[in-house]
């Protein structure tokens, strides 16, 4: 005798600053990761194909900026404000209109990860055609007298709106925090700076810095001039591998003021 399914939960979800709150109801089944340009970017946590009747929107709708790309058979949906990429949408005559979730914008996110664990590996859309390519990136005035330490890493938004060129120590060599890492301002040469939004939480004078056409985060803009460094998203490093990395896990949702929306 089969083992019957469990029933579908409701789970309530929203960006990060609030403007948008839904529930959706979602099986109990793996999730999706991509090796995409644009899932590998923003770190998308996937569930597809989630019915119109299981996706109830309860604040913001209409509100989400929309970004397209290549073949633009999928739309994808990202706050204008806090830059939190909420969701995406097919239309197509093969597949017809279906949405899909980022897992991370739900509230009991790890409760779900934890029920649905999984070791299947990626879905591999990179080599899907036509492919990915990144912008032109400005050069780096350090570029020619570097320590046998450092490295030059290039990086971008999903659009190419913005890009930018890092000088750090190699990534394989460091340990990062969160998939960031904090180079010197001084190291950093952003192109394109113009067409990042900020969005401050906890701290306004520290702006997390996301592009306002693909809604990719980028950077973090600190604002005091004596602050000396720069956050950079090192999902947005070109050719980056991120499993590759050494990382040092921080528990920030432990810190005060805690987060409510």
């Amino acid at each position: 005798m089969d083992t019957p399914l469990p029933e579908p939960k409701n789970y309530d979800g929203n960006c990060h600053c609030g403007a948008f709150k839904f529930t959706v109801k979602l099986p109990s089944k793996p999730y999706h990761t991509c090796d995409c340009s644009i899932c590998t970017k923003n770190g998308y946590i996937g569930m597809w194909p989630i019915a119109d009747e299981d996706l109830t929107i309860h604040q913001g709708k209409g509100s989400l900026t929309e970004y397209q790309f290549a073949n633009k058979y999928l739309t994808h949906f990202f706050c204008p404000t806090c830059g939190s990429s909420v969701m995406g949408r097919t239309s197509s005559p093969q597949a017809g209109n279906q949405n899909g979730i980022n897992m991370r914008m739900l509230k009991n996110f790890n409760e779900y990860l934890n029920e649905n664990k999984h070791d299947n590996a990626p879905f591999n859309f990179a080599t899907v055609e036509p492919k990915y390519q990144p912008p032109p990136f400005p050069s780096h005035p350090d570029a020619d007298r570097l320590q046998s330490d450092e490295r030059i890493y290039n990086g971008n938004c999903h659009c190419g709106a913005v890009a930018y060129a890092v000088k750090t120590k190699s990534l394989e060599e460091q340990k990062n925090g969160d998939l960031w890492i904090y180079p010197l301002k001084t190291d950093v040469v952003v192109q394109g700076g113009e067409n990042l939004t900020g969005y401050a939480f906890l701290s306004k004078d520290s702006l997390h810095s996301f592009c306002k056409t693909c809604g990719v985060s980028v950077l973090v803009k600190v604002v005091p001039a004596t602050e000396t460094n720069m956050p950079i998203n090192v999902r947005t490093i070109d050719g980056i591998d991120i499993p590759s990395l050494k990382m040092i896990y921080y528990n920030g949702a432990k810190n005060d003021p805690q987060y409510v929306v």
